[in-house]
């Protein structure tokens, strides 16, 4: 934590901006990376001087309360984290519109984070949230297709699909449309699906019945929308557990529920026009473009796309959460849960 001195106010007059903890702050998250995201926020929210209520997901709350013995067991005084459990339209809204909670990190759907953004004008708190998104990746012409075609299904079956930054999306140059379209259907049938704590497993489970059913309602609805699909397309039988086969589109137009919703759709041949299209009801999106060339994925991936909060990444690797990007992610959870305070 820093503050700032200003001394541009006149020979008579300095100003000092110090920061402060803000108070209680109210930490939501979601079900597919419950320990991650948690620890990714405690450390800086603590470090700032604030409480925290953590509300996780009610179908993963086990590592939340996991952590909350380990943080007693090392000394952390009592009230400091507190854990409470439940719906997320129960306990989540009413802890959105709680007058003695300053500040409320949402991670979770666009929908539910824009309901927290009005509940919590109650008393103006302060709101940090990462939303959902339908993520394109972008194969241009001169890719490495092989690559191209790893970092496509790696983008989609990574945590089953069940990731805010999943690239469910494809947008491929149409002069190589065909031939991307047949190796990521070879692959595609090559990926091993089963338990998710089974090394070898390189797609799992769906985390509830809920979720899959929804999943699976989407495919039936590109179906029947005329979208053409490629591979995949429905459940696998299993005795324990949900799974449904990787699935991909291709002919799918912008109108089609499957390339809007954010769940997942195949490949797009309309190239960079669609893209400016596609994001017109400005949920975030993460940009994965694949291709040979700095200058070209700079002025694409750029000013190339002013719809929509996008983000540019170049190549093959999809983890946003490298060493470089999430220092800066950290650091910015710290400074908002901390209030700006200017005296002069």
């Amino acid at each position: 934590m820093h503050g700032d001195t200003f001394n541009n106010l006149g020979d008579n007059m300095l100003a000092l901006v110090t920061r402060e903890p803000i108070g209680v702050v109210g930490l939501i998250t979601p079900w597919n990376f419950p320990f991650f995201i948690l620890c990714e926020r405690v450390p800086f929210i603590l470090a700032s001087g604030c409480t925290i209520v953590a509300k996780p997901s009610e179908v993963t709350s086990a590592t939340t309360l996991l952590l909350a013995e380990i943080v007693s067991e090392a000394g952390l005084p009592d009230g400091v984290f507190n854990v409470i459990t439940g719906s997320g339209s129960e306990i989540g809204q009413a802890m959105t519109e709680h007058a003695d909670i300053d500040m409320v990190s949402f991670t979770g759907s666009t929908g539910v984070g824009r309901s927290t953004l009005l509940a919590s004008a109650g008393n103006f708190k302060k709101v940090g949230l990462e939303l959902g998104g339908k993520n394109p990746q972008i194969v241009f012409a001169d890719a490495n297709l092989d690559d191209a075609v790893d970092g496509v299904i790696f983008g989609l079956c990574f945590n089953a699909g069940q990731c805010c930054v999943g690239g469910s999306r494809a947008v491929v140059e149409k002069s190589i449309a065909a031939e991307f379209e047949k190796r990521l259907k070879e692959k595609f049938a090559k990926v091993r699906i089963g338990d998710p704590l089974d090394p070898r497993t390189q797609m799992g489970s769906i985390i509830t019945t809920g979720q899959n059913d929804t999943i699976l309602g989407y495919i039936e609805k590109g179906k029947a929308e005329g979208a053409r699909l490629v591979c995949g397309g429905g459940a696998l039988a299993a005795k324990v557990g949900q799974f449904i086969q990787p699935t991909v589109f291709a002919d799918v137009t912008m109108d089609m529920t499957i390339a809007r919703g954010n769940l997942r759709a195949g490949t797009d041949d309309h190239h960079f026009r669609n893209l400016r299209r596609s994001n017109d009801d400005r949920q975030r999106y993460d940009l994965w473009p694949f291709r040979q060339y700095l200058d070209h994925q700079s002025r694409q991936g750029g000013t190339g796309f002013p719809a929509g909060p996008g983000r540019a990444r170049l190549g093959q690797h999809h983890d946003h959460r490298r060493p470089g990007n999430a220092h800066r992610r950290l650091q910015a959870i710290g400074e908002r849960a901390a209030r700006r305070v200017s005296m002069v």
